[in-house]
């Protein structure tokens, strides 16, 4: 390749500002997100319950949805705390 091509096929970075209302919906998808996440990690929780042998939750299914939900709750949580947090100072 040349230098032109190269120089073209680059990307210009953003400099645009993120309006207060685009920090709004970015938060409410943020929250959206971790809901749908919880939903699904509880129906997975609910179809084990129903699969072979019937009744009985196996350990690694609780294990890894106790995991699931708390990296989630933490990640979705500390960041939509500090962004609330940030937003008030400005």
């Amino acid at each position: 390749m040349d230098d032109k091509t190269v120089t073209q096929t680059r990307r210009k970075p953003r400099t645009a500002k993120v309006t207060a209302a685009e920090k709004q919906k970015r938060l409410r998808i943020q929250m959206w997100e971790s809901i749908i996440l919880i939903i699904v990690g509880c129906a997975l929780l609910i179809a084990a319950f129903f699969t072979p042998p019937t009744g009985e939750i196996h350990s690694s299914v609780l294990i890894a949805f106790g995991e699931i939900l708390t990296f989630v709750g933490a990640i979705f949580g500390l960041d939509y705390h500090y962004k609330a947090i940030i937003d008030k100072l400005k």
